[in-house]
């Protein structure tokens, strides 16, 4: 009898235990399963996000440095100029219309900084200056990829289009009296664009736009380090000297550096 009451105790105790602990581990079968299901649906979301994106479309920051000149010319003779710091930051998007051609085409818009220096002695006169222009330019090139061991070798070339935000000259004149041989010094800092030619124009444009082509090479997938030069094809100005027109063209070279972000 006392052995019948102690298996009835036993057979108790695992029916307590049985309907205790079966929900606990039901709840954490059900929340581990959970846990797979969402990193399953983070894990298509990721996958959808990816498939999304397009293989013929890339975006990059591009930041460059070099020099820039701008020629000018009377009669095809050339007053001699200096260059200038040039420097320009932004944002490129490349895209390739077909996706099993390396032709691509590359474009975006870029805040830059261009222009020229100059020393002019006449008689008994000295003048230094110092002309910039802050523009925002916008290349549209054909691009063309090569694979070199892994390595993207990448020529560009195509036409640029730039808007003068800003252009001033600043410099001095130093003249020299025939006299007692005493020096007097004039500074100034102008704005291009409020000078005037005969005609009432601005003697300066606010547009240019040129030719650009250079070459870069693309590695590690996302890098990209390159060399390239712009040449201006307007007549920025619109004056003459000495009553023969004058051409001004800008020119800039540099050395640029691209990051890709896909």
């Amino acid at each position: 009898m006392m052995k019948l009451l102690f298996i009835k105790k036993i057979i108790l105790c695992f029916v307590l235990a049985f309907v205790v602990f079966m929900p606990t581990s039901l709840w954490a079968q059900s929340d581990s399963l959970e846990v797979v299901m969402s990193q399953n649906v983070s894990e298509e979301e990721d996958t959808e996000k990816k498939d999304s994106l397009p293989d013929n479309l890339h975006v990059a920051v591009v930041a460059g440095i070099g020099n820039s000149n701008m020629y000018t010319s009377s009669d095809n003779q050339y007053i001699g100029k200096r260059p200038i710091l040039h420097y320009y930051v932004g944002g490129l998007v490349d895209y390739a219309p077909f996706r099993n051609s390396n032709l691509f085409i590359e474009s975006g818009v870029m805040f830059q900084q261009k222009g020229y220096q100059s020393e002019n002695t006449g008689y008994q006169a000295v003048e230094e200056s110092k002309m910039r222009m802050l523009c925002l330019n916008f290349p549209l090139l054909a691009c063309y990829s090569l694979d070199v061991s892994g390595i993207y070798v990448v020529p560009q070339i195509g036409p640029y289009f730039s808007a003068v935000l800003m252009a001033n000259k600043k410099g001095f004149r130093k003249f020299i009296s025939e006299v007692d041989g005493k020096s007097d010094i004039q500074k100034y800092d102008n704005d291009l664009f409020e000078e005037e030619n005969v005609h009432g124009e601005n003697k300066y444009r606010r547009f240019d736009c040129g030719l650009h082509f250079g070459i870069s090479i693309v590695f590690l997938k996302h890098f990209r380090g390159g060399i390239g030069y712009d040449l201006g094809f307007m007549n920025f100005q619109r004056e003459k000297y000495m009553d023969k027109k004058v051409k001004t063209n800008v020119g800039a070279f540099s050395v640029n550096f691209a990051y890709y972000f896909f």
